[in-house]
C-alpha cells in the first residue's frame, strides 16, 4: 500500500467491487479506518516471464509495474507459459519444466498445488465448466474438470493438427481454435459435448501459413495471429470464413509469443516487453492493414515475455 494523504493504493489481483463498507488497517498502529472514499480498480496485465520463471503484475492503463504476483520457481514453477483465472478465482500457470498446471491464490499469488499433469503445456483456458490446456510435445488439447482438475478426456488431436499453442474460443458457437504451430495453420474445432469424453472434430480453418503460428486473439470480425519466428509480424484472418486478409511488420517485435485484445487496444507479448497497436488500424483496406505504427506499453528488466492475460475487476 502507497500513498500521499489525499489517496491510497492497494494492489488486489481479485476482488469485488461490491464489497462495502472498506476497511483500511493499519495493524502496527491498531488502526482501523472506514472512510467514505471512492475506489478505482485499475485493469492489471499479468505476464509470463520466462527469464525469471515467475509472473509479473504491471497496470494495463500506463504499463506501470506493480509487482512480482508469482514468486520466481514458487511451487517448482518452471518455463511459465499459458495463464487463466479460473472459478475458483484462482490463477492458473502452465509451467512447461514441471509438465503440469500450477495454482496460485488469486489474491496472494501463493503456491497451492499442482491442479494437474500435462505435458509441455502452452496456452490454457477455462471454457463453462471445464479447463482445456494445450499439450505441444503430445499435439491434443486436454480437457480437465475446472474445479477438481480430473481428467474429462481430449479435446481434440488430429494428424493435421501438431504442437498446439494458442487456443481461444468463440462464446457465439463454443467452437474452438488452436494454433498448429509444426503445419502453420489455425484449426477450428467442433464444440464438446458437456457429458462426452470423446475427442471433437477438427479441420483446418485458416487458408495461409503462418511459420511457427504461436499467439490467437479474436477481435470484433478478426482473428488475429502472431508467431516467434515469422519476423516481427502480426496477421489478421477473417473471423467467419478463415479467409488471411492481411498482416503488418514492426522490427520493434522481438519474437512474439502471444497477443490479447482489450479495451480497443492490441497487446502483443514479445521478448522486447508488451507492445500495445490501436485496434482501428485493422480497419481492412484494399489488401492492406492501415498505418501500425505501436508503442512500446510494458519494459522490465530482462523481460522475457511468453504469455499475457488481461485482468479485469468482476
Amino acid at each position: 500500500m502507497s500513498g500521499n494523504g489525499t489517496y491510497l493504493i492497494c494492489n488486489t489481483a481479485k476482488q469485488s467491487p461490491e464489497i462495502s463498507p472498506l476497511s483500511v488497517e493499519f495493524p502496527d498502529a491498531n488502526l482501523t479506518l472506514t472512510p467514505e472514499i471512492a475506489v478505482t480498480y485499475f485493469t492489471s496485465i499479468l505476464v509470463s516471464d520466462l527469464s525469471s520463471n515467475a509472473i509479473l503484475r504491471f497496470r494495463a492503463d500506463v504499463g506501470s509495474f506493480i509487482d512480482t504476483f508469482v514468486n520466481p520457481g514458487s511451487g517448482g514453477l518452471n518455463g511459465p507459459w499459458g495463464l487463466a483465472f479460473g472459478t475458483d478465482q484462482n490463477l492458473y500457470v502452465a509451467s512447461d519444466g514441471t509438465s503440469s498446471v500450477l495454482r496460485f491464490d488469486g489474491i496472494k499469488g501463493h503456491f497451492l498445488d499442482v491442479f494437474c499433469e500435462v505435458a509441455n503445456p502452452r496456452s490454457l483456458v477455462f471454457h463453462l465448466s471445464d479447463l482445456y490446456v494445450c499439450s505441444s510435445s503430445t499435439g491434443m488439447v486436454l480437457r480437465f474438470n475446472g474445479l477438481t482438475g480430473s481428467p474429462r478426456g481430449i479435446h481434440t488431436a488430429a494428424t493435421s493438427f501438431r504442437q498446439p499453442w494458442g487456443i481461444v474460443f468463440d462464446l457465439r458457437t463454443n467452437e474452438s481454435f488452436v494454433t498448429s504451430q509444426n503445419t502453420n495453420r489455425i484449426v477450428s474445432v467442433a464444440p464438446n459435448s458437456e457429458d462426452s469424453f470423446s475427442s471433437s472434430k477438427s479441420a483446418i480453418w485458416s487458408d495461409t501459413d503462418i511459420m511457427s503460428i504461436a499467439g490467437l486473439e479474436l477481435a470484433g470480425g478478426y482473428v488475429f495471429a502472431t508467431s516467434p519466428d515469422a519476423g516481427g509480424i502480426v496477421a489478421g484472418f477473417n473471423r467467419t470464413t478463415g479467409k488471411y486478409l492481411s498482416h503488418f511488420e514492426d522490427a520493434a517485435l522481438q519474437r512474439p509469443f502471444d497477443l490479447k485484445a482489450y479495451n480497443n487496444r492490441l497487446y502483443v507479448c514479445n521478448s522486447g516487453g508488451v507492445m500495445v497497436y490501436n485496434l482501428s488500424i485493422f480497419q481492412h483496406r484494399a489488401g492492406a492493414f492501415e498505418d501500425h505504427q505501436g508503442s512500446l506499453h510494458i519494459k522490465h528488466p530482462d523481460l522475457q515475455c511468453a504469455s499475457l492475460l488481461i485482468h479485469q475487476i468482476n
